[in-house]
């Protein structure tokens, strides 16, 4: 009876081990890769602006994801005290559950 006791207490030993392991192989392959910026870069104006504005150096840019057109989709995070001026955005059907209007970012020498 001791031996059978002993072979559950090992294999809920390992199950755990194997269930921790698991869930800490799937937070370090599923975290966000992190950039910080050296230099200024561009960022052009949305749709309608002809401005063009800069992203500081030292900015922190968090990778999305790649798109098979060879460009890559970053977020970046900002404090603001309050809330800005701003106009609403409706979700609508046609947009299927995601408004993601992302706008160009370029090196220095478009500066």
């Amino acid at each position: 009876m001791a031996r059978i006791i002993r072979r559950v207490c090992f294999a809920l030993l390992f199950t755990c081990f194997g269930a921790a392991l698991g869930l800490g192989l799937e937070y370090f392959l599923n975290r966000p890769e992190m950039l910080k910026t050296r230099q200024a870069l561009v960022i052009e104006g949305p749709l309608g602006d002809d401005r063009s504005y800069v992203l500081p150096p030292g900015t922190v840019l968090y990778f999305d994801h790649a798109f098979a057109e060879g460009h890559m989709l970053y977020h970046a995070y900002f404090y603001y005290h309050g809330e800005p001026e701003n106009d609403r955005v409706l979700l609508e059907p046609k947009h299927k559950g995601s408004l993601t209007v992302p706008t160009w970012l370029y090196g220095p020498e478009s500066l």
